[in-house]
């Protein structure tokens, strides 16, 4: 597994020289090629320079200063400047009700050099009830954070910021019966059991195969029926669910 980002956690004097790692990878998600109208071929994307209309190979970023002045930066000038600021740095200790977990985005293994073996496992040591927020720079933006312990192992989770959100929908609440009430309860209840996660797999990839493969013999894919359909009477819908 690659690291993304090197660096250090620091607090005050204490320094954690560390690798970040990612701790999900969606690398088997469905990819479908981009296809033309006309002779149904891969369509080809080509850059082009705005000035000369030659095709491009190498690019530079240029940040707008004002509408008519643009600073050249290289890939290379930025990576050191981001190497410069590159401390995932301690702001405070927070409880773990501080935090709404709607703002939470993503995760990694924070793992430390052999020169910060003992902070790391000091500070992992001590982070069981609390969380340390964070704040650090990757991928080109400042980003919010909180290191927590897990199984002894920090993880960072990145943060979003709140004028990131969208707000709540309004959405019209409706009134329940006590009837619909007392089975819904029956049904939670009746469905309640520990989660084994580990069962659960992506069955997408294998769907889009078998419909890829259902189009190639000539089967029209548009006539399929959805397999649920709401019930008008939600009272009887829920005692055929309790077997009723």
């Amino acid at each position: 597994m690659k690291s993304i980002w090197k660096g250090a956690v620091q607090l005050g004097l204490l320094i954690i020289p560390c690798k970040l790692y990612n701790v999900s990878t969606t690398k088997d998600n469905v990819k479908f090629h981009m296809m033309s109208n006309c002779c149904s071929s891969r369509v080809k994307l080509q850059k082009k320079c705005g000035s000369c209309n030659n095709e491009v190979t190498e690019t530079k970023k240029g940040y707008p200063l004002s509408k008519d002045k643009i600073v050249i930066f290289d890939d290379e000038e930025l990576k050191q400047f981001e190497q410069n600021k590159s401390n995932i740095e301690i702001q405070s200790f927070i409880s773990q009700e501080d935090i709404d977990s709607l703002l939470f985005d993503d995760n990694y293994y924070v793992v430390p050099e052999e020169l910060g073996l003992k902070p790391y496992s000091l500070l992992s040591n001590t982070l069981h009830d609390k969380y340390a927020f964070v704040q650090f720079i990757m991928h080109g933006k400042q980003r919010m954070g909180i290191l927590r312990s897990v199984n002894n192992n920090l993880i960072l989770t990145s943060l979003h910021y709140p004028h990131e959100m969208n707000p709540a929908l309004d959405i019209k609440k409706l009134e329940c019966s006590p009837t619909e009430i007392k089975l819904m309860n029956q049904i939670v209840k009746q469905f309640s059991s520990p989660l084994d996660i580990s069962t659960y797999t992506d069955t997408y990839k294998e769907l889009i195969e078998d419909l890829a493969k259902q189009k190639e013999q000539g089967i029209s894919i548009t006539n399929i029926q959805p397999t649920f359909t709401p019930k008008d009477d939600l009272v009887e819908a829920l005692q055929k669910m309790l077997g009723g």
